[in-house]
């Protein structure tokens, strides 16, 4: 079994529900911060770089998790390979080209077990 150094991981969703549940489950691994506001996650990122990886939700009222994509891409777009995305399923035409243009183990789909998301995380860590 691979062992994985402890990380840091910065979570986003709208449902502050699925954030919570998230940083529970993930928090004896590694040290995990959340946020339900795109927009205070961008400012996040801006200032502090050293995210491991960043799990976004896809769609989010106001400012998408193709948004936040789009505006690490500008300031660090290494930080921004470190995404991985949760969808619900609703998705836009948009949503669907974004995902197509991304490689493999980039995103999840909702519902999803959490063991298989820690493994996805895991497998970004290195």
């Amino acid at each position: 079994m691979k062992t994985t150094r402890r990380g840091r991981i910065l979570v986003i969703d709208d449902e502050d529900s699925l954030v919570q549940a998230i940083k529970r489950y993930m928090q004896q691994d590694h040290e995990v911060d959340g946020t339900t506001s795109a927009r205070q996650a961008i400012e996040m990122l801006a200032r502090d770089r050293s995210y491991d990886v960043i799990v976004c939700d896809l769609m989010m009222p106001q400012v998408t998790g193709m948004d936040v994509y789009a505006a690490v891409m500008k300031f660090d777009p290494a930080l921004a390979g470190k995404m991985i995305f949760v969808t619900g399923g609703a998705f836009t035409e948009t949503a669907r080209q974004f995902l197509d243009t991304l490689e493999s183990g980039r995103h999840i789909e909702k519902p999803f077990d959490l063991k298989s998301l820690r493994a996805l995380i895991n497998d970004k860590i290195t």
